[in-house]
């Protein structure tokens, strides 16, 4: 199992808050940021092939270089927003090739209604139970929220990929894309933003 993908999530989430309450000791944060930048790059290493993150690696048997397993959309949002609050916070880098391929599997499993597949197996059977929009409740939340922290900014112009956003920035671009701009991010994802 890949269980590990979790271990870095909330790892990076509560490395960012000792972060927070080491302010004064720059000692203490450079050990903290050195030791986030790690956490984000294990990670990186455990990113499925079709992009983001999974908490169960069924393929045992098979060998590949990155883990072939099946992604979730709740998982791949949680390491990104983990990621997110520590560039955030600390302003550890991230591999901008590992956020878009996780953030286009997010997209790969949202349906129109705005929810989201449970996985990408899921994604081609929007009607199954697991796939129904109360089911998708928990992590469609999760999944917006990754989304907003990285895609509307950039797809706005406004900011590269590790430059900080204000929340408030953040929410009025994602409340224009959920207002109906969706069309709009599709055409700007396709000439140059985050795809």
């Amino acid at each position: 199992t890949t269980y590990n993908a979790w271990g870095h999530a909330y790892g990076l989430r509560a490395i960012s808050r000792l972060y927070q309450s080491a302010a004064g000791d720059p000692a203490r944060q450079a050990s903290l940021k050195a030791l986030a930048q790690q956490q984000a790059g294990l990670a990186d290493r455990y990113e499925y092939l079709d992009g983001g993150w999974g908490y169960l690696h069924v393929f045992e048997e098979l060998h590949t270089q990155k883990p072939s397993g099946i992604t979730t959309s709740f998982t791949t949002a949680s390491v990104l927003l983990a990621m997110h609050e520590a560039r955030e916070t600390m302003g550890i880098a991230l591999d901008r090739k590992i956020v878009e391929s996780s953030l286009a599997s997010i997209r790969r499993q949202q349906f129109p209604d705005f929810t989201y597949a449970y996985s990408h197996v899921h994604r081609m059977s929007p009607q199954h139970q697991i796939n129904r929009r109360n089911g998708s409740l928990g992590r469609s939340q999760a999944c917006n929220a990754a989304l907003r922290a990285f895609v509307c900014a950039v797809l706005f112009g406004q900011r590269t990929a590790n430059e900080p956003a204000s929340p408030a920035q953040s929410y009025v671009r994602f409340s224009a894309l959920s207002a109906g701009w969706r069309g709009e991010v599709g055409r700007h994802a396709r000439h140059g933003g985050w795809a």
